[in-house]
C-alpha cells in the first residue's frame, strides 16, 4: 500500500488511514477535467481522504478551489451560454462537448456514433483521421499500404525509437501507450531514461506529441501513472521549447547531470491525437525524416534521422540541420555530423551551428560567437583566462600538463603539476607542490613542509596538526612523555629512556615485528637477505646491490649501521639457500629515504637471471636499539649467561639455540625444529598448528588434515579421500601401470624418466626436454600436473639401460609421451649423463578404487583391474598378455602385438594372417599371394613356381656403397667416392633411420632394423670394431634423408669430403633380410625398367646401376641415360653425376653435362649454360648475381676492391689449425688468459686469410712458456683483420688458452664477386649473416662492405640465396610458445626446407644477425646463449627475458621462391602462486548450490585442485561436484558435506593452499503462521500474531511491521518460547493506523524465510441519530492534567467545540444525535501542568446515512426568465454521502435530461435557452444504500411566483428525504472518475462492516 504524509499543523501527532476504511463525504461543485484525471489515478493508490488533502493543498489547485467554493449560486450568465452552446452531444446518459475517441458527433441527432471499424478515430463515420494498429492512414482512408506513388512515414519505431510514452513502471510494448502516459527519451547511447518536468510547459508537451504524431497535447501532469524504476535515469531537464522545434532534441535543454529531480517529478503527456504516427504521405518526407529503402519489404520509406541530426539526407546520420547544442562537422565523405564538441582546433558557432577553426593561438576554444576564447594553448603556451601566453607573469608558474599559469609561490618551476612550488612566501607550507595556510588532514607540518608520517626523532600532534620533536635520546616516541626506542647506550623502559635496566629486567634488541625483510641463514645481525613475497620467503641477488641498499635493510630491522654489505656464504658459514627457494628481487636500488626493503626500484618479482650462488648476505652493527624486558618475546632468545639474542632463518619463536625454530614465521612450518616452506612427502601443511604433521599410517601423501589422503601405500587404494586395502563390492581396484616410470627420486613424484621399450626399460634423452613433456609424462602418471623438468641426469643413471627415446617434442595436449613426436624409438644421439628428470605436483591417483576399468584394462566388481600389456588397445579378461586390440602402430599376431608381422604372415587392417605353405613371404589381401618364395623355387607373378619360361633376375649387390666389419645385414657404413677413387665412411652427425632406410634399400636389403653410432654402438653389435686406419677419409656428414632417395650421395650433406667429425662417430646400421631372396621370373629383360640382358644364353637379366635409368647392354654400371636428379658425365665414362666437371652444368633439358657459356668459369646446373658460378678472369669481368658483367653496378663494388688481404702477418698451423701471429720477426702462436675466443674472431680470422666462415674454433689450456699472451680480446665481427679488435697483451706467462680455428674451404673468398657497400657502419640486419659485415675506409663515400656471399649461394652480400631449379618447400614451421623469463631449457622453433636454402628469422620484424650452428651437440638444457640457429635452420631461445617476447619469422630463400612461416612467443615473468584467503567457516544452506571460488595468482597461471578433509574425492562428475577452473560447486549439498575444504594451487615455481570449513545447515522452516487470508478486527480490539518454527537452536525470529504503528512498549511487545520456538506479537487496542502488511521474519546462518500477513484494523461506524461515546485514556485522568480533543475533516485540524451534543466528561468525549458531518479523525491530547505530553490516542468515526443535500446559501428563492430571451441555467447543489450514489433531476416531478435541459457529468443540471417549456419546480434525488434525499433546488417562472422556493438554514425546510439530513459543516472529498467520462463520479467503497452499527455506541481511543 503507497501512503501519502499529510502536512497538517496542529498540536497532535497524526497517523495515516488504511484505503480500506475512510471517511465518505461528498461535495460536488464543477470540477475540470485536468485535476479529475490526477485525483482519480492517485485515488487508486491511497486513502482518498489522503489523496484530497493533498490535492486540494496544492497551489495548482486553489484558485480553483476559490472559484468553486460551495456557493450553489444558480444564475444566467453569458458564460453559461457560451458553455450551453459546447455541450451538444449526448453519450449514453451524459451530454458532452466532444465525444470519445473512436465516435464522432453528428449535429443532426445530437449524440456521439462509432466510427468504422478500420478507424482508430474519426470526423464522420468513414472519413478515418487515424488508423487500427495494422492499417496505415493515406488522406482520410485507412488501407493495409501505400499507393498512389505515396510513401510509409513511422514514426518512432524500430531503430528510430528515440521518444515514447509508457504507461507502467517498466516498459515492454504491452505499456507503449497510444497517447498518454510517461514521457521517455534515449539519450545518444542508447540508454533509455525520464524527462524533468522542471521548466516543462505544454508548449514543450506539444512538440513532442507532434513528433509522436499524436496531435495537439491535451493535459501535462506529474504522478498520475507509475513511478519509473529506481535505477532508470532522468535523461533531460529543463526543456524549454518554444514550439518551432520539429523534436525534443532540438529544444534547449540541459543534462541529467544539471537537475536535481525525482521520478516523482517525471513528465507526463497526455496527447490529443489523432494517432497520425504511421501514415503515408507524398514523397516529400517531413523534417527529421529521409528518403530511403526499407531492407526488408525494398519499397520507399520515410526513414528517421539518427537523434543526433535535426535533419538528414540519404543517411540517418547525414546531418543538415543540427539540435540545439550541436554543430555541423564534416566527415570527409561529402557529409556532416552534428556533434557537442568540435575537438582540437575547432568550435561550435552558435550563430552559424558549424564547427569553425579556433584562434592559431588557441589549441582548442570554447563554443560561441567568436573564435578567440582560449580553454587551451598550443604547445610552448600557457592559458591565462581566456589568453593564451608564451611566459607566465613573474608571480606565477607555467605547468606544462595542463598548459595553465598557476598558484603564487616563492619559488616555483614550469612542470606538469597543477602547483610546482619549491618553497612558500611568509609562514606558509608547502603541501605537496602548493602553499597552504594549514596543512590539510591527514598531513602534519614538519620543517615548513606538509608530510604523512613524522619521520624518526618526531611524533604527531593530531590537535595542532604538527610533528614535535622527541626527548633527548629517544629516537621513536609516540608523545613526548612515551618513548618507544631510544639511541644507544640507551634502553627504553616504560617509555623513558635509562642508562641501565631496573631489576629483575634485562636488555634485549627491538626487533620489528611482522617484517617483510629477514637475515636468514646466519646469526641474528648477519646473513642472507631474505624477501616475503606471494606466501614465501626468497633470496635477493647480488647485481647492483650497494651499502645504500644494505643500509636500508639494517635500518628495517632495527640496527643502527652496516658492517658489510656485501660478505662471502662460505667464508662466514653462512647457509645456502635450498635450490628449490625462488630469487625474487635483482638489481636492486635503493634510495637512503627509503623506509623498506620492498620499495626499492628492481627489476621485477622473480624477475632474475642469478643463481642462490648470487644471493646477498649482509653484516649489520652487533647493537640495535634495546628495551629492557623480564623475558626475551616471540624471535628471540636466551642463551645461558648472556641476553636476549635474535633466532634465525624462518624461526618465529626459538629456544636453546638460534635455529632450534619451537615456532615459524608466517608461510613457513615447522619441521624437525626447523622452519621450512615445503613439507616432506608423508606430512601436510598444517595451518592450525602451523606445523608439518604427518599423515595417517595408510596415507602415503595428504592434504588438509592426516586422514585426508591423497594417495596410499602400496597394498592400499584410495578411496574417498580414504587408503582402504580392498574396495567396495561393486568398485574396481586400480593400480595404474604406465609405459613410462619416474626412478630415484625422493618421493614417487619425482625422479629419472623411463620408458618400456622392447620388454626393457630405458631412458629418455633430455634433448628438447621442456615442461610440456614434463606435463604430458605427469598426467600419464596419474601424478598431477608437472612443476618443474630436469636435465643432465639430475637424478642419475647407471650403464645396465639404454636411451630408447631422444628429441621428445611434446605440444602438452597429447595423452602418453609416446604420442609426442620423437626421433624413432631405439635412435638417439646422447650420453648416458643426458637423461631427462620431472617432478609433478601430485597426488599420485594411480592406485584409487573406482567405478569401472579404464581403457586397457579389464576386471570384475570386488577384484582388481588387470592391465593389458602396453601394445595392447585391449585385452582377454584374468589374460592381460593376450591382446584382442592393438595400438596404432602395431599389428595383432596370435595374441600378442608387434610391430610388424612375421616373415610368413601378412597384415590386413592390422591383424596378421599366416601365409599359404608355398610362400616365404606373402602379402595380402590373400595368403596365396607370395612375394618370397623357397629356394630352389622362381617368384613368377605372385606364385612359386619350379622354373621360369623368360628370363631369370637374381639379387645381386648395388655398386657403391658397402658394409664393413660386420655380417651381410649390419656393420659400418662405407660409400665410394667416385672423384677421389677412395672408399670412406659416414660420420653419425644427425644419423636416423630415414638415413638407413636409403642404405638398406641401396644394398637391396630389407628395411633398417637399428642405427649405429658412437653412443650405441657397444650395446647394438659385438662384432662392429672401430676403425684403426685413420688415412680412410670421412667421405659424408650431417645427413639428412628423406628415404626416398637412390643413393646417399641424393641426400642433403655438406658435401663430400667435408665434415667435423671423428671415425669414433663413423655410422653403422643393421638391415633386415632382403625382402625377395628368391629369383624373379621376367617376361623379358625390358630396358626401359632399368634392366640389361646379362647372359642371353642363360636367360637372365641384370638390373642397371641405381643412377641409371637405362644402362650399356655391356654393363650395369655404364649409363646412357640417368635418372632424374643425375646428369650423364662428359667425359663419355658413363657416369651419372650429381655435379659435373669443372666448366660444365648439367642441362636440364636432356640429363647431360655440357660446357659452360665462355663467360663463365663455372656454372650452375639448369636449362641454360649463362647461370655463372664464377666468371672467366681472362675476360675481366665481375660477378653480379649469376651474370658476368664488366663493371658492378651503383652501390656495389667487387670485394677486391673493399677490403686488403693480410697474409704476411697471420697464419693457421699444424693439424689443429692453430691461430699464430706474426711479431717481432717470430710466429707466435695466439694466446689468452681468459679464454675469449669466439665465433665473431674466428671470423675476422678466416675472411681475413680470405678463407670464408669458421666451421668450427676451439681453445685448449697449454702449459707452456708464452712469449705474448693476451689479456683482453674483444671482437665484433665487422673488423678487416684481427689487430682491429679490442686487444690488450702482455709476455712471459707460463700456461694459457690457446686458439684454433678451421675454415670452411668451400666458402673461400672470391674476390671477383659485386658485393653491396653501405654508407654507414656495419650493424645488425645491414648485410645478410651468411656473407657478414665488415668496416672499412678504402671506398670514398661507404663505411662498410659485405662480404660476398658463400660460394653455394648467389647475391650480394645484402641478400643470399640458394640456387634451385624447383620451388622449395618448409617442412619445419614454428608454433607459438610460452616462455618463463630465465627458464632453464631453451625454447625450440622449428624451420627447415626440403632443400638447401638460405634461412633468416626476423624478431618484430628485425633480422637476428644469425649463422647455422654445425656443433653435433647444442647445450639448449642449460643454454649460455639467447639467440642460435641450427644446422637445419631452427631457432634456439635461451635465457629468456622479456624483451625476447613477440613475433618471431623465419624467412627461406631460394632463387625460386621466398617462403615465411611465424609464431609468436609470449614471455611470462614468474610469479610465485598466492592464494586470497577463505572466511574461517563458511555456512552453506541445505540443498542450495553453492560456488566456492578460488582466487589463485601466479605466473605462469597456476592449476587448481580440490581436496577435502573427511569427505569423498573431489571430481568434476556433475553429481556431486561441478568444477571449473578455479570454482568449486557443491551440488545439493546435504549435511554430510560439511568439512573442511582446501584449494590447491601450483605452477613451475611455488605451491600455495587455502582452506576452509563449510558447514552445511537447514535453512528456517515455519512450523506455526498467523493466517494467510489476513486478519480484520476492529478498533479497540488487540492484534495478536504467533509464528512458530521447526526446532532448530540458532534460528532467530523478529517481527516487521508497518511504520505508522505507535510503538510505545506498553502497547507493542513481542514475547517468545525457546522450546518451540515461537514469536508471538501483540499489539493493544487496535486503531485503524495499525492496519498493514506485518512480516514474521525467521533467519539463522543458513538463510532467511519470511511469513506476511495483511492486518486490517476497521474503523468505528455509526448510524446517524445514534449516540457514541469516545475514551481518551482506560485510566483516571487527575485534576493537574489537561485533555484536549481535535478532529480532522477535509484535511483540517479543528478543535472540538463543545455545545449541547458535543459533551466532555473528564477524558470522555461524547456525541449524541449523531449526523453524516460528524464523521471525522478524532484524536485526545492528555497534557500535564507543564503542558508537556503525556498520553495520545486517536480514532475514526464513520458516521452512516442516507444523503445530505444543500443548495447555496446565497441561491435566489425562484428565478424569473421572460420568455423569448436566450437565458442559459446551470443548476448546482451540495451533496454529502457515507457510500455511493444516484442523482436524478426532475421538472415539476418529471424526470429531465435531454438535448435542451442537460444532465452534466459532476451531476449538475445545465438548462441551455429557457423555454416556455422550462418553467417550473425543479428537485435532485440522491440515493445510496441507507435512503434517499430529496431537495426542492428552485422555481423557473416567466414572472414572479407567488410561493417562491425557500432556501433557509433548515435542513428539512423544501425537501423530503428518508432519513434526517443535517446542515453541519462537512469536508469536501473529490469523487472518482468514470472511465470514458469527463466529470466525477463517488468512488467511496460501501460499508463492508460484519456488524451492523449500534443505535447508540461507544469508542475508546488507544495509542
Amino acid at each position: 500500500m503507497m501512503m501519502a504524509h499529510l502536512r497538517i499543523q496542529w498540536p497532535l501527532k497524526v497517523t495515516m488511514l488504511p484505503l480500506l476504511l475512510v471517511v465518505v463525504l461528498l461535495q460536488i461543485p464543477q470540477w475540470s477535467g485536468a485535476a479529475e484525471v490526477e485525483i482519480l489515478k492517485r485515488s487508486q493508490a491511497t486513502s482518498p481522504v489522503q489523496d484530497w488533502v493533498e490535492w486540494r493543498d496544492s497551489a495548482h489547485s486553489r484558485k480553483r478551489r476559490q472559484a468553486l467554493s460551495g456557493t450553489a449560486d444558480t444564475v444566467a450568465t453569458t458564460a453559461q451560454n457560451d458553455q450551453c452552446s459546447k455541450i451538444v452531444y449526448r453519450d449514453t446518459n451524459t451530454w458532452v462537448a466532444s465525444c470519445p475517441v473512436g465516435s464522432y458527433g453528428t449535429e443532426a441527432y445530437g449524440e456521439c456514433r462509432a466510427c468504422s471499424e478500420e478507424c482508430a478515430s474519426c470526423s464522420d463515420r468513414t472519413v478515418c483521421t487515424s488508423c487500427k494498429s495494422n492499417l496505415l492512414l493515406q488522406g482520410n482512408a485507412c488501407q493495409d499500404k501505400c499507393s498512389n506513388g505515396y510513401v510509409l512515414l513511422q514514426r518512432n519505431v524500430g531503430s528510430s525509437l528515440s521518444v515514447r510514452l509508457v504507461d507502467s513502471a517498466t516498459f515492454n510494448m504491452a505499456t507503449l501507450s497510444a497517447q498518454q502516459g510517461r514521457l521517455e527519451v534515449r539519450d545518444e547511447n542508447g540508454n533509455w531514461g525520464t524527462v524533468c518536468n522542471k521548466s516543462f510547459t505544454l508548449t514543450s508537451a506539444n512538440v513532442v506529441c507532434q513528433q509522436l504524431g499524436l496531435g495537439m497535447a491535451s493535459a501535462l501532469t506529474s504522478g498520475r501513472y507509475a513511478i519509473a524504476k529506481r535505477d532508470m535515469p532522468i535523461n533531460l531537464g529543463h526543456v524549454q521549447c518554444t514550439g518551432q522545434e520539429s523534436s525534443i532534441f532540438e529544444c534547449p535543454l540541459k543534462r541529467r547531470q544539471d537537475t536535481l529531480c525525482t521520478h516523482y517529478e517525471d513528465v507526463e503527456i497526455q496527447c490529443a491525437g489523432p494517432d497520425t504516427s504511421r501514415s503515408c504521405v507524398v514523397p516529400n518526407c517531413p523534417r527529421g525524416f529521409y528518403l530511403a529503402q526499407d531492407k526488408k519489404s525494398d519499397v520507399t520509406i520515410c526513414q528517421a534521422c539518427d537523434t543526433g541530426c535535426a535533419s538528414c539526407t540519404a543517411t540517418s546520420t547525414n546531418c543538415l540541420e543540427c539540435p540545439f547544442g550541436r554543430f555541423r562537422k564534416p566527415t570527409g565523405t561529402n557529409g556532416s555530423i552534428c556533434v557537442a564538441t568540435c575537438g582540437n582546433g575547432f568550435y561550435g558557432n552558435t550563430v552559424s551551428k558549424r564547427c569553425l577553426p579556433c584562434d592559431q593561438s588557441c589549441k582548442t576554444c570554447a563554443n560561441g560567437g567568436n573564435n578567440n576564447v582560449c580553454t587551451s594553448c598550443a604547445s610552448q603556451q600557457y592559458l591565462i583566462g581566456t589568453w593564451c601566453v608564451t611566459d607566465c607573469p613573474s608571480h606565477m608558474c607555467g605547468n606544462t600538463l595542463t598548459g595553465m599559469c598557476t598558484l603564487n609561490c616563492e619559488t616555483c618551476g614550469d612542470g606538469q603539476w597543477s602547483n610546482t612550488c619549491t618553497s612558500c612566501k611568509d609562514s606558509k607550507l608547502l603541501s605537496g607542490t602548493s602553499c597552504v595556510q594549514a596543512c590539510p588532514p591527514p598531513t602534519l607540518a614538519l620543517n615548513g613542509r606538509c608530510v604523512t608520517k613524522c619521520q624518526d626523532g618526531y611524533y604527531p600532534d593530531i590537535q595542532e596538526q604538527t610533528c614535535r620533536k622527541c626527548t633527548s635520546n629517544c629516537t621513536l616516541c609516540t608523545s613526548q612523555a612515551q618513548c618507544t626506542r631510544c639511541a644507544l647506550p640507551y634502553l627504553e623502559e616504560n617509555g623513558q629512556c635509562v642508562v641501565q635496566c631496573s631489576w629483575p629486567k634485562e636488555p634485549e634488541d627491538v626487533v620489528p615485528r611482522n617484517s617483510l625483510v629477514r637475515l636468514a641463514g646466519g646469526t641474528s645481525n648477519k646473513g642472507r637477505v631474505e624477501v616475503y613475497f606471494g606466501s614465501r620467503w626468497g633470496t635477493v641477488c647480488d647485481d647492483y646491490w650497494s651499502i645504500t641498499n644494505a643500509r636500508v635493510v639494517c635500518r628495517q630491522l632495527g640496527f643502527n649501521r652496516v658492517v658489510g654489505s656485501r660478505i662471502s656464504l662460505s667464508a662466514n658459514n653462512i647457509q645456502r639457500a635450498h635450490n628449490d627457494d625462488p630469487i625474487w628481487m635483482n638489481n636492486v636500488q635503493c634510495n637512503d629515504s627509503d623506509a623498506s626493503l620492498i620499495n626499492c626500484s628492481h627489476r621485477g618479482w622473480g624477475r632474475t637471471d642469478c643463481s642462490h650462488a648470487e644471493d646477498v648476505v649482509i653484516q649489520c652493527s652487533g647493537s640495535s636499539a634495546k628495551r629492557c624486558v623480564r623475558i626475551c618475546s616471540d624471535g628471540l632468545y636466551r642463551p645461558p649467561w648472556s641476553t636476549c639474542q635474535r633466532c634465525s632463518g624462518n624461526c618465529g619463536t626459538c629456544s636453546y639455540g638460534a635455529s632450534a625454530c619451537t615456532g615459524c614465521n608466517t608461510g613457513t612450518f615447522l619441521y624437525n625444529s626447523e622452519c621450512i616452506t615445503h613439507c616432506p612427502w608423508g606430512f601436510f601443511k598444517d595451518y592450525r598448528l602451523q606445523k608439518c604433521s604427518s599423515c595417517a599410517g595408510s596415507c602415503l601423501s595428504c592434504a588438509s588434515s592426516a586422514s585426508a589422503c591423497t594417495s596410499c601405500h602400496p597394498g592400499y587404494y584410495l578411496e574417498n579421500n580414504t587408503c582402504t586395502a580392498q574396495c567396495g563390492p561393486q568398485r574396481f581396484a586400480l593400480h595404474y601401470k604406465a609405459s613410462v616410470r619416474l626412478v630415484n627420486g625422493k618421493t614417487p613424484l619425482e625422479g629419472r624418466v623411463e620408458m618400456f621399450y622392447k620388454g626393457k626399460w630405458g631412458f629418455v634423452c633430455d634433448d628438447y626436454w621442456s615442461l610440456e613433456d614434463g606435463e604430458v609424462l605427469c598426467r600419464q602418471l596419474n601424478y598431477g600436473p608437472a612443476l618443474a623438468v630436469f636435465y643432465r641426469s639430475y637424478f642419475g643413471s647407471n650403464d645396465a639401460q639404454s636411451i630408447v627415446l631422444d628429441d621428445v617434442r611434446c605440444t602438452g595436449n597429447e595423452t602418453r609421451l609416446e604420442d609426442c613426436p620423437s626421433r624413432t624409438p631405439g635412435t638417439h644421439n646422447c650420453y648416458l649423463s643426458e637423461v631427462a628428470g620431472v617432478k609433478c605436483a601430485g597426488p599420485n591417483s594411480a592406485r584409487r578404487c573406482v567405478d569401472q576399468c579404464p581403457t586397457n584394462y579389464r576386471g570384475v566388481p570386488g577384484g582388481d583391474c588387470q592391465q593389458c600389456d602396453f601394445s595392447c588397445a585391449d585385452c582377454v579378461s584374468n589374460a592381460p598378455t593376450t591382446c584382442t586390440q592393438c595400438n596404432d602402430g602395431f599389428v595383432l599376431e596370435g595374441g600378442k602385438c608387434k610391430a610388424a608381422c612375421s616373415s610368413n604372415f601378412y597384415n590386413v587392417s592390422a591383424v596378421c594372417y599366416q601365409c599359404h605353405s608355398s610362400c616365404s613371404k606373402c602379402d595380402g589381401p590373400a595368403a596365396t599371394n607370395c612375394i618370397d618364395c623357397p629356394l630352389p623355387k622362381y617368384l613368377s607373378g605372385g606364385r612359386c613356381q619350379d622354373s621360369c619360361t623368360g628370363y631369370t633376375l637374381h639379387k645381386e649387390m648395388s655398386q657403391g656403397i658397402r658394409l664393413a666389419n660386420g655380417t651381410a645385414l649390419s656393420g659400418r657404413v662405407e660409400v665410394y667416392n667416385s672423384l677421389t677413387g677412395q672408399w670412406g665412411t659416414v660420420c653419425d652427425d644427425q644419423w636416423t633411420l630415414h638415413d638407413a632406410t636409403v642404405v638398406c634399400r641401396q644394398l637391396g636389403l630389407g628395411p633398417p632394423v637399428a642405427t649405429i653410432n658412437q653412443h650405441n654402438r657397444s650395446r647394438t653389435t659385438t662384432y662392429y670394431n672401430q676403425i684403426t686406419n685413420f688415412s680412410i677419409p670421412i667421405v659424408l656428414d650431417d645427413l639428412h634423408c628423406k628415404g626416398s632417395e637412390p643413393t646417399l650421395f641424393d641426400c642433403i650433406h655438406r658435401g663430400a669430403n667435408r665434415h667435423n667429425c671423428h671415425h669414433r662417430e663413423d655410422a653403422g646400421v643393421i638391415c633386415a633380410p632382403p625382402l625377395v631372396s628368391a629369383p624373379i621370373c621376367l617376361p623379358t629383360c625390358d630396358t626401359s625398367q632399368g634392366y640389361r640382358v646379362k647372359d642371353a644364353l642363360a636367360r637372365t637379366c641384370e638390373k642397371c646401376a641405381a643412377t641409371c635409368k637405362r644402362c650399356s647392354t655391356g654393363s650395369a654400371t655404364v649409363c646412357e641415360e640417368c635418372i632424374e636428379g643425375r646428369f650423364l658425365s662428359a667425359s663419355e665414362s658413363g657416369q651419372c653425376e650429381l655435379k659435373c666437371e669443372d666448366g660444365f652444368h648439367g642441362d636440364t633439358t636432356d640429363g647431360t653435362c655440357q660446357p659452360c657459356n665462355e663467360k663463365c668459369d663455372g656454372c650452375f646446373n639448369g636449362a641454360r649454360d649463362d647461370i655463372c658460378i664464377r666468371c672467366n678472369t681472362t675476360l675481366d669481368l665481375v660477378l653480379d648475381g649469376t651474370q658476368c658483367v664488366s663493371a658492378c653496378p651503383a652501390g656495389k663494388r667487387p670485394v677486391r676492391e673493399t677490403y686488403q688481404k693480410n697474409l704476411t702477418n697471420i697464419r693457421l698451423q699444424g693439424t689443429q689449425q692453430v691461430l699464430q701471429l706474426y711479431i717481432n720477426s717470430k710466429w707466435i702462436p695466439f694466446c689468452s688468459s681468459r679464454g675469449e675466443w669466439d665465433r665473431y674472431a674466428a671470423s675476422v680470422v678466416c675472411r681475413q686469410l680470405g678463407m670464408g666462415l669458421p666451421t668450427r674454433y676451439s681453445t685448449s689450456l697449454v702449459h707452456a712458456f708464452s712469449q705474448l699472451h693476451v689479456n683482453f680480446l674483444r671482437c665484433l665481427g665487422t673488423e678487416a683483420n684481427i689487430f682491429e679488435c679490442q686487444m690488450q697483451t702482455k709476455a712471459s706467462v707460463y700456461s694459457c688458452y690457446q686458439a684454433s680455428v678451421q675454415c670452411n674451404a668451400s666458402l673461400e673468398a672470391y674476390d671477383e664477386v659485386c658485393t653491396t657497400v653501405n654508407d654507414k657502419p656495419c650493424s645488425n640486419g645491414l648485410c645478410e649473416p651468411a656473407a657478414g659485415c665488415f668496416n672499412t675506409t678504402k671506398i670514398a663515400g661507404y663505411k662498410s662492405a659485405c662480404w660476398e656471399c658463400p660460394k653455394t649461394y648467389v647475391g650480394d652480400g645484402q641478400d643470399c640465396r640458394t640456387y634451385s631449379l624447383q620451388p622449395h618447400k618448409l617442412v619445419l614451421t614454428p608454433r607459438n610458445r610460452s616462455a618463463v623469463v630465465n627458464q632453464t631449457a631453451a625454447v625450440v622453433l622449428s624451420c627447415g626446407a626440403n632443400t638447401s636454402c638460405i634461412i633468416n628469422w626476423y624478431h618484430e620484424g628485425k633480422r637476428l644477425n644469425l649463422l647455422p650452428t654445425f656443433t653435433t651437440r647444442l647445450d639448449y638444457t642449460r643454454p649460455k646463449f639467447h639467440y642460435k640457429m641450427t644446422a637445419t635452420g631452427s631457432l634456439l631461445l635461451g635465457r629468456i627475458q622479456l624483451s625476447m617476447q613477440g613475433r618471431y619469422e623465419c624467412f627461406s630463400k631460394t632463387t625460386q621462391l621466398q617462403l615465411s612461416a611465424s609464431a609468436y612467443v609470449n614471455v611470462l615473468s614468474p610469479m610465485p602462486v598466492a592464494i586470497l584467503p577463505f572466511r574461517d567457516t563458511t555456512v552453506v544452506q541445505k540443498g542450495a548450490n553453492y560456488t566456492l571460488k578460488c582466487q589463485a595468482t601466479g605466473v605462469p597461471t597456476p592449476t587448481v585442485t580440490w581436496s577435502r578433509s573427511n569427505g569423498g574425492a573431489v571430481e568434476n562428475n556433475g553429481v556431486k561436484y561441478t568444477v571449473t577452473n578455479d570454482s568449486l560447486i557443491l551440488l545439493n549439498p546435504t549435511l554430510a558435506d560439511t568439512d573442511t575444504y582446501t584449494c590447491n594451487a601450483s605452477n613451475n615455481f611455488s605451491t600455495a593452499s587455502a582452506i576452509t570449513v563449510i558447514l552445511v545447515k537447514v535453512a528456517p522452516l515455519f512450523s506455526r503462521t498467523p493466517p494467510l487470508e489476513g486478519i480484520v478486527l476492529d478498533e479497540n480490539e488487540a492484534i495478536v500474531l504467533t509464528c512458530g518454527m521447526e526446532n532448530f537452536t540458532d534460528t532467530v525470529i523478529y517481527w516487521l511491521y508497518p511504520r505508522s504503528v505507535y510503538q510505545p512498549e506498553s502497547r507493542v511487545f513481542v514475547t517468545e518460547n525457546a522450546n518451540g520456538p515461537t514469536s508471538t506479537l501483540t499489539i493493544r487496542g487496535a486503531v485503524s493506523s495499525d492496519s498493514g502488511l506485518y512480516t514474521c521474519s525467521a533467519r539463522n546462518s543458513a538463510g532467511q524465510v519470511d511469513y506476511q500477513v495483511s492486518v486490517t484494523v476497521r474503523s468505528t461506524m455509526v448510524m446517524v441519530n445514534q449516540t457514541v461515546s469516545l475514551e481518551c485514556a482506560d485510566y483516571y485522568v487527575s485534576a493537574d492534567r489537561r485533555v484536549l480533543w481535535s478532529v480532522l475533516r477535509a484535511g483540517r485540524h479543528s478543535n472540538v467545540a463543545f455545545n449541547e451534543r458535543y459533551i466532555q466528561n473528564g477524558s470522555h468525549l461524547t456525541i449524541t444525535d449523531l449526523r453524516v458531518g460528524d464523521s471525522g479523525r478524532y484524536g485526545c491530547l492528555i497534557t500535564d501542568m507543564y503542558d508537556k505530553e503525556v498520553s495520545h490516542r486517536e480514532t475514526t468515526l464513520v458516521v452512516l446515512g442516507p444523503p445530505v443535500l444543500k443548495p447555496s446559501p446565497t441561491s435566489p428563492k425562484s428565478i424569473i426568465v421572460p420568455t423569448n430571451t436566450s437565458t442559459s441555467i446551470l443548476l448546482n447543489v451540495t451533496i454529502q454521502s457515507s457510500t455511493p450514489m444516484t442523482v436524478v433531476w426532475r421538472r415539476d416531478g418529471v424526470v429531465v435530461n435531454n438535448a435542451h435541459a442537460k444532465q452534466l457529468s459532476n451531476y449538475s443540471l445545465m438548462i441551455c435557452g429557457v423555454r416556455s417549456d422550462d418553467y417550473g419546480t425543479y428537485t435532485v434525488t440522491a440515493t445510496n444504500d441507507y435512503g434517499s434525499t430529496t431537495l426542492d433546488i428552485a422555481e423557473i417562472a416567466d414572472q414572479q411566483v407567488g410561493s417562491a422556493v425557500s432556501h433557509s438554514g433548515d435542513d428539512s425546510s423544501g425537501s423530503s428525504s428518508s432519513a434526517t439530513t443535517d446542515n453541519v459543516p462537512v469536508p469536501v472529498v473529490p469523487p472518482s472518475v468514470s472511465s470514458g467520462s469527463e466529470g466525477y463520479v463517488p468512488a467511496v467503497p460501501p460499508y463492508t462492516g460484519n456488524s451492523t452499527p449500534n443505535s447508540s455506541s461507544s469508542a475508546i481511543l488507544h495509542d
